[in-house]
């Protein structure tokens, strides 16, 4: 008999769902579908080159916020 394959980290564990887990899980597509929704109809109403610079806008300000708070160098030149 052979024995089961093992990973780097040890045996592999059986893979199972919480209630915890279905939950988060129907928040994330709740959140993820909502934003192709928002798109469609922010597209039909202001356009896509004005959608685009404002999410790109808008993330590149949260993703500074996030350097800032997290104190990472931003690299110069």
């Amino acid at each position: 008999m052979s024995k089961p394959a093992r990973s780097p980290t040890g045996p592999s564990l059986p893979l199972s769902m919480t209630g915890g887990n279905w939950i988060m899980l129907g928040v994330l597509s709740l959140i993820w579908g909502s934003g192709f929704l928002f798109t469609k109809i922010a597209v039909e109403e202001i356009g896509p080159p004005t959608m685009v610079l404002i999410r790109v806008s808008l993330g590149s300000v949260l993703l500074y916020a996030i350097v800032r708070l997290r104190n990472i160098p931003i690299p110069h030149g």
